[in-house]
């Protein structure tokens, strides 16, 4: 998996450690599911708001992975102060990840447009899922707003660091005004610009069809679709909630 510059892992530059964005995403995305008892994995933790926002809703155990050493660090630090027993974190990318477990639910969100090998990455992911499991996973669409973000990125990218602030503060400013307005922060342009000036380009985009086959390929069925998804994408995320349809296979027994 490609990472991202370890300092600018996603939930650093938007949550400051504040739940309630993360809070926001997980109630409109799951609703009323029921999380108790549940195991929940986090694909791309960054600082771990997620996995506590799962156990307040009484996850049993969550697991976060991110590939970004200062994001476990973070996760980490911010433990102590939650105070629960059933989170764990692990500085590794998911074809690194080593588990006996398989997991009631996956939530990856921010982390496909970022892999090398896509169709690997759901193939390891849908390994982790238990027979009648959920994943949520994020995408980015293939649409012309979303190849302009990424071609602002990819020219940011090669800037000095001295030009990237203020170019990005003007793309962002300027890609506000079409931005979905529900909920949104009042320094969102702030956001999105250090956003875009420090995060890398991403690798893919998707269709929905196209990232519907990925999950349908391995055994799993499509429940829900969101077809713009956060506060801060800009309206350039869907997400999909996908069932685990394959069977729990049972050895069969010698008479």
């Amino acid at each position: 998996m490609k990472s991202r510059e370890p300092q600018y892992f996603w939930g650093n530059l938007c949550y400051a450690n504040d739940p309630s964005f993360a809070k926001l995403l997980i109630e409109r995305v799951w609703g009323t599911y029921a999380f108790s008892g549940k195991s929940v994995l986090d694909i791309g933790c960054g600082d771990g708001t997620y996995c506590s926002v799962f156990l307040k809703k009484g996850a049993a155990k969550a697991v976060g992975i991110d590939s970004s050493p200062a994001a476990i660090e973070q996760a980490n630090k911010n433990l102590p102060k939650d105070g629960y027993a059933g989170v764990s974190f692990q500085c590794t990318s998911l074809d690194s990840f080593q588990s006996e477990d398989k997991y009631d639910t996956i939530w990856c969100h921010g982390v496909i447009y970022y892999v090398s090998d896509p169709e690997l990455f759901v193939r390891k992911l849908c390994g982790l899922v238990k027979p009648g499991g959920r994943v949520f996973i994020s995408f980015n669409k293939a649409s012309l707003l979303s190849k302009s973000i990424n071609l602002i990125r990819k020219i940011l990218s090669i800037l000095p660091h001295s030009a990237q602030k203020t170019l990005a503060m003007t793309a962002a400013n300027l890609l506000s005004i079409n931005s979905n307005p529900v909920e949104k922060p009042a320094n969102v342009s702030r956001i999105y610009a250090k956003a875009m000036a420090q995060c890398e380009p991403l690798l893919h985009s998707h269709t929905l069809d196209e990232a519907s086959r990925l999950f349908m390929a391995n055994g799993f069925s499509v429940e829900a679709v969101f077809p713009n998804l956060d506060v801060l994408s800009y309206s350039t995320d869907f997400g999909i909630i996908f069932r685990n349809e394959t069977d729990q296979k049972v050895e069969p027994t010698c008479k």
